[in-house]
């Protein structure tokens, strides 16, 4: 102790010293954090420029201007981190209205850089590697591709964990500025990571289907949707081609008429299935498309193929005409019948005016003549690949594409998408999603003449708390109003199957996602005793809906949330000649 200074006012001193050295570095660490918060505000508004040019260089499709700008992206991504991410800053971040704005500052340019040096580098080099391996006459060599999954796969690792972080940010407690670069930041994620991880399966499922290794066998099973499926129409046509090397050749082809009608399934159906639609999903080779379970499609579709050719292919694809139409947007159109058939006219020419004109062998073989001449295009050359890619993305996201492969690592890398099936993509759409299934009762091709309209919502939550969804079914007969006189038998169905001549018989499937309890049916404003099963792991309700031309009707089928919550439905459809109207009501309890 200081001699004379009385022991009171010696610690006053302590204290005012500690005060002033307190203050002291505040202020430094204040000056400290602001001086490194302005470079990095420098850092990320020159992101913010750059981020814009690059979306422009995308949308264009320019590849050589977009991959310097992603160079300077990177770079100024990782001063920026580097900036907000010394100690003085994490110790800001808890100071008050300050603080969550550093936070956000931080936790964005920390993401940012790690998409940029985990991400980026594996999938410009995957298609630096499909570039490079696009041949003068259009095949496609994937041989170099299998080396790059796994980091691929750590690519859409790298976007998970940065969508998580930038998820758990308030983007209501920070200034407007920070909150828009941090939501621009999350849609973009949100936009790259589907086409990161379709590229990091594609990775796996490429090689098998373009025979890189060794010849791969593909049954492609053309479905109709004017003759409406679950999984999107009757299948008519089937294809067997051989793929080697990219380069596609065609084994044969048939139509539905060479399979007999069965006595009993050709291969086991599940007793659901036999509860939703009856036996004839084993027995008509135009059903195998009625089970959401693609894996069962398959298995149908290959008992009978072997049964009719002894051959058993590795891999089956289902698609139906929107595809082709997709295909020849990529590709160019293609010559049928003497007349041009493209992207805009190949739903009147392959599903309507046939019916009309020709007799059912004559539909056969001109259906059968189109698929060949797309393939025989494809396979020809003279398109860029990745365009085609770009074209089927919305055909694949609409369920109009399913593969089923006898190879583990292909069945592996499907699983999880769109590609899997009608019964896979409700699994992955979420634990709100419904799906809507429709099936022709008529036994012809009146569905080019059926409107849609969906509409799904929360209709009450009940004094459990639990929600009580309704997914209202509307359906419109667009029929011409003479069409029992005037429409061919082919196209009526000549009454055959209980729906009138000229009328649309339909059986609607609504399938709740798992753990939903049943709330039964309604069909205009009468309760109806619906199938109620569990189909494939889903609580499923059946009715069916007649039309009579120019008719309209609906059916609400109400389904019981498991626990209390709110949450909004997403719904999903058979694949449709044209899209229907979907309306999600406002979330809440009325």
């Amino acid at each position: 102790m200081a001699a004379g200074i009385p022991p009171a006012k010696q610690a006053r001193r302590y204290i005012w010293w500690g005060l002033s050295a307190i203050a002291i570095t505040v202020v430094l660490a204040g000056a400290w954090v602001g001086t490194r918060g302005l470079m990095a505000k420098s850092e990320l508004e020159s992101l913010a420029d750059l981020s814009s040019d690059l979306r422009s260089t995308l949308t264009a499709q320019d590849r050589s201007a977009a991959l310097p700008l992603v160079d300077q992206i990177g770079a100024h991504a990782a001063r920026a981190s580097a900036l907000t991410s010394d100690p003085v800053w994490a110790l800001a971040e808890y100071i008050p209205w300050v603080g969550p704005n550093l936070r956000v500052a931080r936790v964005t340019a920390m993401q940012l850089d790690a998409v940029m040096r985990e991400s980026a580098p594996p999938v410009l080099a995957a298609l630096e590697t499909l570039e490079a391996g696009i041949g003068d006459d259009g095949r496609l060599d994937v041989a170099g591709v299998p080396a790059l999954a796994p980091e691929l796969h750590r690519a859409a690792a790298a976007l998970d964990r940065a969508s998580a972080a930038l998820d758990a940010l308030d983007e209501n407690a920070v200034l407007p500025q920070l909150a828009s670069g941090m939501l621009e930041l999350r849609a973009a994620l949100d936009m790259a990571h589907p086409a990161v991880d379709a590229l990091a399966r594609a990775s796996v499922l490429l090689p098998t289907l373009l025979g890189s290794d060794e010849p791969t066998s593909i049954l492609v099973l053309a479905q109709n949707n004017a003759e409406l499926r679950t999984g999107g129409g009757i299948t008519g046509t089937f294809i067997e081609m051989q793929v080697h090397d990219g380069e596609i050749s065609m084994i044969a082809q048939s139509d539905s008429s060479n399979f007999d009608v069965k006595s009993t399934p050709i291969t086991p159906i599940p007793d659901s299935t036999t509860a939703l639609y009856g036996d004839s999903v084993g027995r008509w080779v135009q059903n195998a498309s009625m089970t959401p379970d693609f894996e069962l499609t398959a298995a149908i579709a290959l008992a009978r193929w072997n049964e009719y050719t002894g051959r058993s292919p590795e891999v089956v694809v289902s698609v139906d005409p929107q595809v082709l139409g997709a295909v020849l947007r990529a590709v160019g159109p293609v010559t049928l019948d003497g007349g041009e058939l493209n992207a805009d006219n190949l739903v009147q020419r392959l599903l309507v005016d046939p019916y009309v004109q020709l007799d059912s062998e004559q539909q056969a073989v001109l259906f059968q003549q189109a698929v060949a001449a797309v393939f025989e295009r494809v396979s020809s050359g003279g398109f860029d690949p990745l365009a085609l890619a770009e074209a089927l993305a919305t055909p694949v996201e609409e369920g109009r594409i399913s593969v089923w492969s006898s190879n583990e690592a292909v069945r592996a890398a499907v699983a999880g998408t769109a590609l899997a099936g009608p019964a896979a993509r409700q699994q992955n759409a979420g634990d709100s999603a419904f799906a809507v299934y429709f099936n022709d009762a008529t036994g012809g091709k009146m569905d080019v003449y059926l409107g849609v309209a969906i509409t799904a919502g929360i209709e009450s939550c009940r004094p459990d708390g639990l929600a009580e969804v309704v997914v209202d079914v509307e359906l419109t007969s667009n029929a011409p109003a003479d069409a029992e006189f005037t429409l061919p038998r082919s196209v009526t169905g000549g009454g055959m199957w209980g729906t009138g001549i000229g009328d649309i018989g339909t059986l609607i499937t609504v399938s709740a996602p798992e753990g939903y309890f049943f709330g039964g049916v309604i069909n205009e404003g009468k309760a109806v005793r619906p199938g109620d099963v569990i189909e494939s792991g889903f609580p499923s309700s059946v009715t069916r809906i007649n039309l009579s031309p120019g008719q309209t009707e609906s059916a609400q089928f109400r389904f019981i949330a498991p626990k209390p919550g709110v949450a909004d439905p997403v719904i999903l459809h058979t694949p449709l000649l044209t899209q229907p109207d979907v309306t999600i009501l406002p979330s809440g309890c009325r």
